[in-house]
């Protein structure tokens, strides 16, 4: 009989070891899957409208594209839905679509064609695309080199409190350059930018 409760006893231990081993291989994939980040895809409403034609819809499902917000980051995807936003004449999508072509993503580099969505958007008052193509001015890709142009573009941007703006239209005022030199404009524009 004590025979027989050790064997039981043994018996129950194996058993005990068996079904937590089972359990283990069966639920540890569920597990995993249930705490993987699965994307979330794009709101369907969404993606109607944006199909419908609506241009915030479009940029928004463009930004999702170019971050990989629910959808797997693709640069041709978020530039194909920009254009059709910034055809529409949508600042955000324009300025999108600019600096897309300027860093060659999902689309071959092209500097001229960044200066040409930039200045859309510049036009429409977005600080970030005039200071954009203030610096494609103060460096020459895409556009000749106008240290004047910008001066303009990026006291347009400094107005509105862009800080990156304020610094290099007070560099341009130090250098003299498309700016007549005035140390005075330099320090205002820096220390505003700080």
């Amino acid at each position: 009989m004590e025979r027989h409760r050790k064997q039981l006893a043994n018996t129950l231990v194996l058993a005990s070891a068996l079904i937590a081993a089972v359990a283990t291989f069966l639920l540890i994939p569920s597990l995993q899957a249930q705490t993987q980040a699965q994307p979330k895809g794009i709101d369907s409403a969404l993606i109607a409208k944006a199909n419908a034609g609506d241009p915030s819809s479009q940029v928004s499902v463009g930004i999702a594209y170019e971050k990989g917000e629910g959808v797997p980051q693709d640069y041709a995807q978020a530039s194909a839905w920009y254009r059709k936003a910034a055809e529409q004449g949508n600042a955000t999508a324009q300025y999108s679509l600019g600096y897309l072509y300027e860093n060659g993503k999902g689309m071959p580099q092209d500097y001229a064609q960044a200066a040409v969505w930039y200045r859309k958007a510049a036009e429409q008052g977005k600080a970030f695309a005039q200071f954009m193509l203030g610096y494609l001015y103060d460096n020459g890709p895409g556009v000749p080199q106008d240290y004047a142009q910008a001066a303009f573009w990026y006291r347009k941007a400094a107005e509105q409190g862009y800080e990156a703006a304020q610094f290099f239209l007070g560099r341009l005022y130090a250098l003299g350059h498309g700016v007549p030199q005035d140390l005075a404009q330099a320090a205002f524009w820096w220390f505003k930018a700080a």
